[in-house]
């Protein structure tokens, strides 16, 4: 199930109180998993009973990365799990490396995620990369990261046919067959 947010400019904050009482009935459904896709640290001390675990997304850059840093405190002041992935990466000389950025953030990242033409594909025609392109450098990273929390969580490596089941899911979920 997806619950879409907006990205309009015009859309505005919803009510605390309606975010609470939406997570308390969330929380009372049968789901195994629940990803809430949002800007960093944006919930109140309310709100953050809910969440279990966090993933902390930064790009190679300086400022991300102290983002990165800042937010890890938060969560840990919620006692919310939390891991690093690093996205857009490329590899060049002006970018921070792996190990300075796990430096700042204090522990290893749990991921990284190439810079991958596919991104902004997905992005103008509004299409999961992994749904464009199941084999693109980004999409291939996606499945690993994909794949760490589905075993961790319980869930199958593969379905029947040996293909990743979080791929079939993200396909079927966004009407692709």
């Amino acid at each position: 199930n997806v619950i879409p947010g907006s990205t309009s400019p015009s859309a505005t904050a919803p009510d605390p109180d309606a975010v609470n009482e939406f997570y308390k009935k969330i929380s009372k459904m049968n789901y195994e998993v629940v990803i809430v896709d949002s800007a960093p640290g944006s919930f109140s001390a309310e709100e953050a009973k809910h969440f279990d675990e966090a993933l902390i997304i930064t790009t190679p850059e300086i400022a991300s990365a102290r983002g990165s840093e800042t937010l890890a405190r938060l969560y840990e002041r919620y006692h919310i799990r939390h891991r690093l992935v690093i996205n857009r990466v490329q590899y060049d000389k002006y970018e921070l490396t792996q190990e300075q950025i796990e430096k700042i953030y204090g522990d290893v990242a749990y991921a990284t995620l190439p810079e991958d033409p596919i991104i902004k594909e997905s992005t103008a025609k509004r299409v999961p990369a992994f749904v464009l392109n199941s084999n693109s450098q980004f999409s291939l990273a996606l499945q690993d990261l994909s794949r760490a929390y589905t075993l961790r969580v319980g869930q199958p490596k593969s379905d029947s046919t040996g293909n990743f089941s979080i791929g079939r899911r993200l396909k079927r979920l966004f009407g692709f067959k």
